[in-house]
C-alpha cells in the first residue's frame, strides 16, 4: 500500500471531524460518503497540486482552493507531501478563517 501524498493539518482534521458530526446526525452513510469523496479530493489535488486556484485576495500565492461542492479545500502547494490546511464550507467567511490557522488564533470572532 502506497502512503497518500498528502498530510492533513491539525484545522483539517477537526474540519472532517466536525464535517462527519454534523452530517452523522441525520445520516452516518452519508458522513461515510461526504469523508470520502474529500479524501478522493485530497488525493487528486496530491498528484496534481497546481489543479487548485489560486485566491491571492485571501492569502499568500503559495495557497491554493479546491472546492469539492459545498466545501472549499485550502492547502499548500509547495509542501511535499501536500498539506491540507482546511475543509471549509463555501457559507462560511473564508478570509478570516485562513488568517487564522495561517497565523494564529486572533482576539475576534469572525465566523
Amino acid at each position: 500500500m502506497s502512503k497518500p501524498g498528502f498530510i492533513l493539518g491539525s484545522s483539517a482534521r477537526a474540519d472532517l471531524l466536525e464535517i462527519w458530526t454534523y452530517i452523522s446526525a441525520d445520516s452516518e452513510n452519508r458522513a461515510d460518503r461526504v469523508i470520502a469523496r474529500l479524501l478522493d479530493a485530497f488525493a487528486r489535488v496530491a498528484e496534481n497540486p497546481g489543479i487548485g486556484h489560486l485566491r491571492e485576495n485571501l492569502w499568500q500565492s503559495r495557497l491554493r482552493f479546491w472546492t469539492v461542492s459545498p466545501y472549499i479545500v485550502a492547502y499548500l502547494k509547495d509542501t511535499a507531501p501536500v498539506e491540507i490546511i482546511g475543509v471549509i464550507h463555501g457559507a462560511r467567511l473564508l478570509e478570516s478563517l485562513l488568517r487564522q490557522r495561517m497565523e494564529g488564533p486572533s482576539s475576534s470572532e469572525d465566523e
